[in-house]
């Protein structure tokens, strides 16, 4: 298969994660600034916002692969510093530390597929050159 076309299906699958996640914050807004609340993330609503703008931003910059290397580090940065924040298992137990254990691992997954997308660059399907 195409090795464009690879890095298309990639970027498609990568941004999904951040754009969904982005319109979900959007949409039930309360609960976004409940779940900042729980984890301590004040001041909420500018956190929140912020966290909005940087998932649709680096989302559609992936996605369209207009600036995709640039898009791939800012998502990556933000999935870190989420990832050490909010879900890290540090002091947990039992069921809850198997939960944030996964979802460290998935995100360290994603993390590294926007890793390659940074180095690879978006191939050649892009909105513009």
């Amino acid at each position: 298969m195409d090795g464009n076309l690879l890095l298309l299906v990639a970027r498609v699958c990568l941004s999904a994660v951040y754009l969904y996640s982005a319109l979900d914050k959007l949409i039930f807004w309360k609960n976004g600034l409940a779940f900042c609340e729980r984890h301590g993330l004040a001041p909420y609503t500018p956190v929140l916002a912020a966290t909005i703008v940087v998932q649709l931003t680096g989302g559609l910059m992936v996605l369209l692969g207009v600036y995709a290397r640039e898009g791939a580090i800012l998502l990556l940065l933000f999935t870190l510093i989420a990832t050490l924040r909010v879900h890290f298992p540090r002091g947990l137990s039992g069921e809850e530390f198997r939960r944030e254990t996964t979802i460290s691992l998935e995100h360290l997954g994603i993390i590294g597929g926007l890793l390659m997308l940074a180095v690879a660059g978006p191939g050649k399907h892009v909105l513009v050159d």
